[in-house]
């Protein structure tokens, strides 16, 4: 399979096909770093991310940047880790295709120490990103947006379990917690949290207990029965927010 990421031109110059026997064995992945303090390096990141998916691919990372400019900046250990492979531009098309044979039959799986250094330290700084924008940003304010409006709402319904408008509300509330555990940065959380197996670190056992506890509020229905229970797990969220900052 091939997943290029290339400006047409430079796969053009490569002489790439997506339909060569050769392509189709190697994961080929480049990001052109602008000068911009806001998006200068986040080729890095992205890289990074990829492999956390992909941890048996090779990854091809080309830049016109030196490798030593972009080592000063890699805080995920991507481009030193095995697998990965700098390219620097501009390239010939026959330099690239031999370093694709090249290390065809070089790379096996990543050890696993090596792979759990790597997955740890990614997954953290990706988390502790993501978790910044779901508690502080008014467009991912989890709390404003999910956990406290179905709080309320089953509060409301407790209340008054005859009030066919609470009952109503509290179905909205419950919709909109699922709809928002689907939105793309909750995803991301969920998925690098499932890529963690035993991690060594605070940060990271906590991000995994919440996110879990995340995941089974939003298992529970839209009965009276569930809105009591939905409460307590409510607030077991919370005080598991305030751990991931003590």
């Amino acid at each position: 399979m091939l997943n290029c990421q290339l400006h047409p031109s430079v796969f053009k110059h490569l002489n790439l096909n997506y339909d060569t026997g050769l392509c189709r064995k190697h994961i080929l992945v480049s990001y052109c770093d602008e000068v911009n303090d806001r998006i200068v390096f986040r080729g890095i990141r992205q890289a990074a991310i990829y492999r956390l998916r992909h941890p048996e691919m090779h990854l091809f990372f080309f830049s016109f940047l030196p490798i030593e400019v972009l080592q000063l900046k890699d805080n995920y250990g991507i481009l030193s880790l095995s697998g990965t492979h700098f390219v620097r531009l501009p390239c010939d098309s026959s330099s690239f295709h031999g370093l694709i044979k090249d290390v065809t039959n070089s790379f096996s799986a990543i050890n696993s120490h090596d792979w759990k250094i790597f997955s740890e330290n990614a997954s953290r700084l990706l988390l502790k990103e993501r978790i910044a924008e779901m508690m502080h940003s008014n467009k991912h304010a989890l709390g404003n947006q999910a956990l406290h409006p179905l709080r309320a709402a089953a509060v409301m319904l407790l209340n008054n379990p005859d009030n066919v408008n609470c009952k109503k509300a509290f179905v909205s509330r419950r919709d909109a917690y699922k709809d928002y555990m689907d939105k793309p940065h909750m995803r991301e959380i969920f998925e690098w949290t499932e890529i963690l197996e035993n991690p060594n670190d605070h940060f990271l056992t906590r991000t995994i207990d919440f996110a879990r506890q995340l995941e089974k509020i939003a298992t529970y229905g839209s009965s009276m029965k569930h809105a009591n229970s939905l409460i307590s797990e409510i607030d077991k969220a919370n005080n598991l927010i305030k751990l991931l900052y003590s």
